[in-house]
């Protein structure tokens, strides 16, 4: 096995940890659903291969930087006998091991999400609630750049939604705010009640989207060009975007280069909401 591992580099290790992780068999069974059929029947087993042959490459490209990185500072590691240089050296190693930790558990939860493996529980709850528990996530990333975060949301909104998934849409929008937005600048979060939908707005002073790259941002693993330098792995808005679809809404983005970003997300209305006591919050400068 570790033979097999060493000749096949990258892929390899990254196989063998997509499957102890229960990955390749998620999106084996997002196959089955998507094309109506099995295993069975020539169409089938090429569905199969496509997608598996699809996420092969994606997790071989997605894995290749950490697993490069760790395998240069186990080697300079060997080599090295003073002892602030080794735990310098193991200490970037533990980056390496958090990045692609997150980077496998991002890619299980996608592909849990896509299958119908976890599916949303949607109860009538508060949505302000929710926005303010994503709030409190994004706080301390925001305040590391002197971010203010500016919210509008009633005391109590009362909504049909999944809150732990919904939760997790909007941090994805929060998170992607404050990492392309200058130290300095300003998020702002609002609610707003129509006759359909409740829409969330996240507007940002950031660096902005170029117009014919606005719906590619929504694809699984897409990120622009410039901000490769930058965390992350583009899966955080395609998250979002099926988090939404799968309780009946949706996100659109409005934005122009160096001018900022205004996300949109829409949840359905339900008969049960009700609004209370409308105010402003500065949460963070």
């Amino acid at each position: 096995m570790r033979k097999r591992i060493r000749q096949g580099g990258a892929v390899m290790l990254a196989l063998a940890l997509a499957w102890q992780t229960g990955l390749i068999s998620h999106v084996t069974a997002a196959t089955a659903v998507e094309t109506g059929r099995g295993c069975s029947g020539a169409g089938g087993l090429g569905g199969s291969r496509e997608e598996l042959k699809s996420l092969i490459s994606d997790i071989s490209h997605q894995t290749r930087t950490p697993l490069s990185n760790m395998k240069a500072y186990l080697s300079l590691l060997r080599e090295e006998t003073q002892p602030d240089r080794q735990e310098e050296f193991l200490n970037s190693l533990d980056k390496q091991a958090d990045k692609l930790e997150f980077l496998l558990q991002s890619m299980v939860k996608m592909s849990r999400l896509e299958t119908g493996l976890i599916q949303v529980q949607m109860k009538t709850s508060d949505l302000c609630t929710t926005i303010r528990k994503a709030i409190e996530e994004i706080v301390p990333a925001a305040a590391g750049k002197q971010i203010a975060l500016y919210v509008e949301c009633p005391d109590r909104l009362w909504l049909l939604h999944d809150s732990k998934w919904t939760e997790e849409a909007i941090f994805n929008v929060l998170d992607n705010a404050v990492k392309y937005t200058q130290r300095g600048g300003e998020i702002h979060i609002s609610v707003t009640r129509q006759e359909i939908f409740t829409k969330i707005s996240i507007q940002d002073n950031g660096k902005g989207i170029a117009l014919e790259r606005q719906a590619e941002i929504f694809k699984r693993f897409y990120r622009e060009p410039e901000v490769h330098e930058k965390p992350g792995i583009g899966i955080g808005l395609y998250l979002t975007r099926k988090i939404l679809e799968l309780q009946n809404g949706y996100i659109e983005v409005r934005s122009q280069e160096g001018e900022g970003s205004v996300f949109c997300l829409y949840l359905p209305e339900s008969p049960e909401q009700n609004v209370e006591n409308h105010k402003t919050e500065n949460i963070a400068e």
